[in-house]
């Protein structure tokens, strides 16, 4: 049996990438550890992250190219610029999308671009503090679960 630690679903001691119940998902992880974030960053077009005062980046999230993950943005009105910047297994630089608009209360689907193995994520948080806050959350598949926090932010 799995237990339930600040939102986050572990069992024996390890993180649950997902759990069903009647056959409909209702825990994704999520995959934005927030411990590793950078603060007042951002990703220019080459995928490096450098000093920005509005936005944080993440660092590197492992993905798997051509399947589909979830972007969230939960616990505010706003809507938030993002970039998401695409590396290969050696974490050598991809492609990095166009500025995107993510709006709060909604998700976005995305799939990754074929030879992506890892992305990173830099919004611009809604009020420009360009500090991470506990409301945005990466999962894998195209469902929208509530958000918890990383289970790497919660284990030791």
């Amino acid at each position: 049996m799995a237990d339930i630690t600040h939102g986050t679903w572990i069992k024996d001691g390890k993180a649950v990438d997902a759990v069903y119940q009647n056959g409909k998902q209702v825990y994704g992880r999520n995959l934005i550890v927030a411990k590793t974030i950078e603060n007042n960053t951002t990703l220019n077009g080459i995928g490096t992250t450098f000093g920005y005062l509005a936005g944080f980046t993440t660092d590197y999230i492992p993905v798997v190219a051509n399947q589909k993950y979830t972007i969230s943005i939960y616990g505010t009105t706003d809507s938030c610029i993002s970039r998401i910047a695409y590396y290969d297994s050696s974490k050598n630089f991809i492609s990095r999308e166009n500025d995107r608009n993510i709006s709060t209360g909604s998700s976005e689907v995305i799939v990754m671009p074929s030879g992506a193995s890892y992305i990173k994520f830099s919004p611009d948080p809604p009020g420009s503090t360009g500090e991470y806050k506990d409301n945005y959350k990466i999962e894998k598949g195209s469902v929208a679960t509530p958000y918890a926090p990383a289970p790497e932010d919660i284990l030791n």
